[in-house]
């Protein structure tokens, strides 16, 4: 059966610029708007992209850091862990625990 996209509705996201920084963070966004000749809407939606990307690369090179990591780490076979299992087991039963 084929499916019908639906057009994407527009949202919208409302900050609140209460203090003095926050109003000079606002007169700088539209400053820089204006040198680029681009709406400050535009502006912000690209900063925000950017750090929403940044912030996932950083995940990812965590990621990749714990896993290179793992990978060098020393290991214990399965073996081993099964029979240390076991071990523990008959003990347990044996203690009559």
């Amino acid at each position: 059966m084929a499916t019908i996209d639906k057009p994407i509705r527009p949202r919208e996201l409302t900050i609140r610029l209460d203090d003095e920084r926050d109003l000079e963070l606002h007169r700088t966004l539209h400053r820089i708007a204006d040198d680029r000749d681009q709406p400050v809407q535009d502006l912000v939606l690209g900063i925000l992209r950017e750090w929403v990307e940044a912030r996932e690369r950083q995940e990812d090179e965590a990621d990749l850091a714990a896993i290179a990591e793992a990978a060098i780490a020393p290991t214990v076979s399965w073996k081993r862990v099964r029979a240390s299992l076991i071990a523990a087991e008959d003990e347990a039963t044996r203690l009559g625990e």
